[in-house]
């Protein structure tokens, strides 16, 4: 899974920005743009953390020492397109947009930089800037140095394991219970129609995902998303069996399981519904409130599907 290895990468690069005090010619050369969402300069890297893995972004989000704005960044940090969600736009644009595949990959990545700086004005503007107003910061320049290799060594180890201990628990824990619910109940022999739990679930929601211009099966891969995004592609794998990759992505093609404005706007979903339940645990317990948790959750996912139902529409009229 991606946050594994940016579990350690991402703490790594930070700490060496930080130790070497190129962190501060960041934050100076950003803090105007950061000031028109509401934000420092400061709130920068930790966005850009993002695109590697949302969970790490959100813990590096503690070294702010505004509340405020750690909030603000935490609120939007979901919007940064992680590695984990690489392999369904790979998949989806390959089969669907093949002559401008990288084209379209880009757009992805801009409409979430888009779409999280306009939240963060948004939240700025209704929630913060009467009860705490963004506070003036001066950003001082201290002069370069070379990281301190033990320091920064064990400073990068503290943060990445107790990160991993927090993190693997719960991923090891939600993994099971979507194994758990797409095994049970047992088939019988001679009842092939039996469904599973989680296929049960994923009929039960496919009136919701149904104005999108997904299926049934479609709803499961997006509920199994939640564990991580790569497991999207797996599970469209084992509902639609194919070969390979490259077979999956022409019967998604060749028996029109997709329109192309169903399959732009399932790009739109997964990038911006929320990306895992590792990053709602992250969330939570950076902010240690469960309301502020649900919200970040329930916006991130009405705003997908919101913005998925527009692109169906309007894809259906324009492709």
């Amino acid at each position: 899974m991606a946050w594994a290895g940016s579990s350690v990468f991402c703490p790594m690069c930070f700490t060496i920005f930080e130790e070497s005090n190129y962190i501060y010619r960041i934050m100076l050369v950003v803090d105007r743009f950061m000031h028109a969402i509401g934000l420092h300069g400061n709130s920068f890297l930790p966005l850009v953390m993002g695109f590697g893995c949302n969970v790490p972004a959100i813990v590096a989000v503690r070294h702010l020492q505004n509340k405020r704005q750690r909030l603000l960044t935490i609120l939007i940090i979901p919007f940064m397109s992680c590695n984990a969600r690489l392999p369904v736009f790979v998949l989806i644009t390959g089969a669907f947009f093949a002559p401008n595949a990288a084209s379209v990959m880009f757009l992805l990545y801009l409409i979430g930089i888009i779409i999280a700086a306009v939240s963060g004005l948004l939240f700025s503007v209704l929630f913060f800037s009467k009860k705490s107003p963004l506070a003036p910061e001066q950003i001082t320049l201290p002069a370069y140095r070379v990281p301190p290799l033990r320091p920064t060594l064990q400073k990068v180890w503290s943060e990445a394991s107790d990160y991993l201990k927090k993190i693997t628990n719960v991923v090891l824990v939600a993994s099971g219970i979507i194994w758990a619910l797409n095994t049970f109940p047992l088939h019988r022999e001679g009842d092939l129609e039996r469904l599973s739990y989680l296929q049960q679930a994923g009929k039960a929601a496919a009136p919701v995902f149904a104005p999108l211009g997904f299926d049934w099966k479609i709803s499961v891969a997006l509920v199994t998303g939640v564990v991580a995004k790569e497991t999207i592609v797996s599970s469209l794998a084992v509902l639609y069996p194919a070969d390979s990759d490259s077979a999956l992505s022409e019967r998604l093609l060749g028996e029109g399981i997709f329109s192309q404005a169903a399959a732009a706007a399932f790009l739109i979903f997964v990038l911006l519904y929320f990306p895992c339940i590792a990053v709602v645990n992250s969330i939570y317990r950076e902010t240690k409130s469960v309301l502020f948790t649900l919200f970040s959750v329930s916006y991130c996912t009405g705003l997908a599907w919101v913005c998925a139902f527009l692109t169906y529409k309007i894809g259906g009229w324009l492709m």
